[in-house]
């Protein structure tokens, strides 16, 4: 009797060794994806590290001659003529509504033009909300000061870090359309005003987050592969055992 209970004990213990390689299998799969979503994200993080080890250089001290594609830069701003472009995006949450996200493009006078004749503006690219509203002010304040003449005695400022591209597209058009509005299109020193190049705003230190996210998914990816893989040949190694027990008892 004894020997008729194992004996059905290990066949259902066998029948269940084929469930469980189904359900390894996807789990080892998940585990696979869960790695390989960690490498992507490894080489969203480490794609701009050669130019953030060069440095991130402070935008007022730049002339237009200082934009570079790629370049990673930080500052305070203290002025913006005005907001020149809106881009609305809709995006779905994860409870599956909408929400709209949207980029303001603003007008940045260079610090270092007031050393030259003829002023220079690039783009500063904002797409946080709180970070927005602090633009409107700093800008607002500044629209007041060109007609009034009079600077506040405690002037709004912010501090931005972000990332330098060409500015092209419908938002470069718009862009000199305002110079041409403002000066008229036989102007010959607008071409010497605009700096084509777009600061995009970046949280501060947002590539260490994005690095810690992928090395714990692909440490959590690895770690759970191995663990599979260690429960197989454990459950492997006691079937195997009882297998030779049956056997001897049998004998």
């Amino acid at each position: 009797l004894g020997t008729m209970q194992g004996a059905i004990f290990l066949n259902l213990k066998i029948k269940l060794k084929i469930t469980w390689k189904i359900l390894r299998n996807v789990i080892i799969w998940v585990f696979v994806f869960i790695i390989l979503v960690g490498v992507l994200f490894l080489q969203l993080a480490t794609a701009d590290l050669p130019a953030r080890l060069k440095g991130v250089t402070d935008f007022n001290k730049m002339t237009a001659a200082d934009f570079v594609p790629g370049r990673f830069v930080k500052g305070t701003v203290y002025s913006l003529v005005d907001e020149f472009a809106y881009e609305e995006v809709k995006v779905r949450n994860a409870m599956g509504s909408d929400t709209y996200v949207g980029d303001h493009y603003y007008i940045l006078p260079l610090q270092t033009a007031s050393e030259n004749d003829i002023p220079q503006f690039a783009v500063l690219c904002i797409g946080d909300k709180k970070l927005a509203g602090q633009a409107e002010k700093v800008m607002s304040e500044y629209q007041d000061y060109l007609i009034s003449g009079e600077m506040s005695d405690d002037p709004a400022t912010f501090h931005i870090t972000g990332k330098i591209s060409n500015l092209g597209g419908e938002v470069g058009e718009y862009f000199r359309e305002w110079f041409y509005d403002l000066y008229g299109d036989d102007s010959a020193d607008i071409g010497s005003m605009i700096c084509p190049y777009v600061i995009t705003y970046e949280p501060e230190n947002y590539h260490i987050k994005e690095l810690l996210i992928s090395l714990a998914a692909f440490a959590a990816g690895i770690a759970g592969c191995v663990w599979v893989v260690r429960w197989h040949i454990n459950y492997e190694k006691e079937l195997q055992a009882e297998r030779e027990a049956q056997s001897d008892e049998a004998t």
